[in-house]
């Protein structure tokens, strides 16, 4: 009997994301890491399971190294496969996590063959890695995988590379459990024992997730049912910048009318000019300055041949 404790794509990082207030986004993210691993503790979990991009580049500073490696080795074990952001130009080597798994904070799995965990089978399929083979179909089997899933349709205008939660379970039909990474958003799908959860980000890192709500599950092999627990966060206003984020939404609205403006019917020749010679007026340009200025469109027209 096990119970795992499932979350999401953690994205450790040194900078503070725009928007973010923290006093200081480490520390914050230290905290969330603590939670988890007393949650795990508090469940009984045989261990937790991130899948892929634990960090949010191939490197951090050394300080953050070794604050990481007191944590893990103080906590469960955590398996973990490799997201797009945990490499380095695609290249496992030289890597914040090669270094963890090498040392033994965290277990990246080795493809194709899986982890035995009491009556479970765990494997991982990491960003561009292919989904290994069940060797065992009676164990419960589990499944990492960073692949972009969604629950219904896809999440922004144009998306193409992605398949539907209902289609992951069809695909990868002996796995009991799947669980995703690389979709920021928190959702599920279940049908019947079988399930797929996809946590979402621990953190939130831009705007775009005021409404987002970080959660893990825990998973339980016997029963082969899972539980929603939500991760305690601050309000967002404490958190984020609204009124800095509302500024820039308005300037990037203005400036989309302006080129919108720019790539109308009407003729930017003409549109143009009058602009200049409004600007001309409303500085009160005068002598040499505006005559050079007559001067450069008299030019050009007559190399257009219509002046």
């Amino acid at each position: 009997m096990s119970h795992f404790l499932v979350t999401g794509d953690w994205h450790i990082r040194a900078s503070k994301p725009r928007y973010r207030m923290d006093k200081s986004y480490v520390d914050t993210e230290g905290r969330k890491l603590e939670w988890l691993f007393a949650t795990a503790e508090k469940y009984n979990c045989s261990a937790i399971l991130q899948p892929g991009d634990m960090f949010d580049s191939y490197d951090i500073p050394n300080y953050m190294k070794i604050n990481l490696v007191n944590k893990f080795r103080a906590g469960l074990p955590v398996y973990s496969i490799y997201g797009q952001h945990d490499l380095k130009y695609r290249n496992h080597k030289d890597t914040v996590m090669s270094l963890f798994d090498t040392i033994g904070v965290v277990k990246v799995f080795d493809q194709p063959h899986p982890v035995e965990i009491d009556d479970c089978n765990i494997y991982g399929s990491g960003w561009d890695e292919p989904v290994p083979n069940i060797v065992n179909s009676n164990k419960v089997n589990i499944l990492l995988t960073h692949e972009m899933i969604v629950g219904d349709g896809a999440l922004w205008y144009g998306q193409e590379d992605y398949i539907e939660a209902k289609d992951a379970l069809k695909k990868w039909d002996g796995f009991d459990l799947i669980v995703s990474g690389d979709n920021h958003q928190s959702f599920h799908y279940m049908n019947k024992k079988r399930m797929l959860l996809n946590c979402g980000s621990l953190m939130r890192t831009s705007i775009s997730q005021v409404d987002h709500k970080p959660v893990v599950w825990i998973y339980d092999s016997v029963t082969k049912t899972a539980e929603c627990l939500e991760i305690p966060i601050d309000p967002i206003e404490e958190i984020m910048d609204l009124d800095l984020a509302d500024t820039i939404k308005l300037n990037n609205k203005k400036l989309d009318e302006y080129n919108e403006y720019l790539s109308s019917d009407y003729s930017v020749e003409l549109d143009f000019e009058k602009t200049v010679f409004n600007s001309v007026k409303i500085n009160k340009v005068k002598g040499r300055t505006q005559a050079v200025v007559k001067g450069i469109f008299k030019s050009y027209y007559d190399e257009l041949g219509v002046g």
